[in-house]
């Protein structure tokens, strides 16, 4: 095991985000009316797309876009112009009513916009962050016979003698009591790194916040949808048990 005030680089290729959902009376079909009245369109600025159901999921993209501006030379008249153009951002969305689990797919910016159009649903929807704490998945996924490692934990106020502490990512691959400090730091983690060694012949790096925000690697012979399911079979079966 060895420590460091900062966390290595890893090669990281998307973040999730889950959120609890509660609904108090209307029931879940007015959530899934609200998706269908702010459709995305050219007129919209933000909307949803490609919204699909059934009697237990909602599964659509949330779509933001927002002008800019650059400054083009033009040819003709020997001018520079400001040309008005568009980015657009997406958010990958998964609702599973039975459990009131929001799965969100994208940058941490367009999923809080994504959020913060759901809030105007009405107020029959609360939305809450999922907090499991990273060491109720591990147990999770020991209890389930699910091969994994612990790579790094990152602790808050780390406490290296008297005198010195701070913020600090422990590394502990191949440290046999890695979960013995997950036991010990347990009030002060904030997020741990571990890898999943059963999907694939290479090993899915995982790293899970305490609240909610997951972020998966790339492995080149399975897709991102193969994680995100697996992904979500995991915390479905957490808060089954929790």
């Amino acid at each position: 095991m060895s420590y460091s005030n900062t966390e290595e680089a890893t090669r990281l290729s998307t973040t999730v985000f889950y959120k609890k959902l509660i609904i108090k009376n209307s029931g879940w079909d007015y959530l899934l009316k609200f998706f269908i009245e702010k459709q995305y369109s050219s007129e919209r600025k933000s909307g949803f797309l490609t919204i699909s159901s059934g009697h237990d999921y909602y599964e659509f993209n949330y779509i933001y876009r927002q002008p800019v501006y650059i400054w083009q030379y033009n040819f003709k008249t020997g001018t520079i112009d400001k040309v008005e153009s568009f980015t657009t951002e997406l958010a990958e969305v998964y609702i599973d009513k039975r459990l009131g689990l929001l799965e969100a797919r994208g940058k941490k910016t367009v999923v809080s916009k994504f959020i913060n159009e759901l809030h105007l649903s009405g107020k029959d929807l609360v939305i809450d962050d999922l907090e499991v704490h990273p060491k109720v998945i591990l147990r999770y996924l020991g209890h389930n016979g699910l091969d994994f490692s612990i790579t790094r934990v990152r602790i808050r106020d780390f406490q290296i003698n008297e005198n010195i502490s701070g913020n600090c990512t422990l590394r502990v691959k191949g440290y046999k009591e890695s979960l013995q400090i997950i036991e010990d730091y347990y009030e002060q983690i904030d997020c741990i790194n571990f890898e999943l060694n059963y999907l694939s012949n290479k090993p899915v790096n995982v790293t899970i916040y305490k609240t909610g925000r997951m972020v998966i690697g790339k492995v080149e012979d399975l897709t991102d949808k193969d994680i995100l399911e697996e992904l979500r079979k995991i915390v479905s079966g957490v808060i089954k048990n929790v």
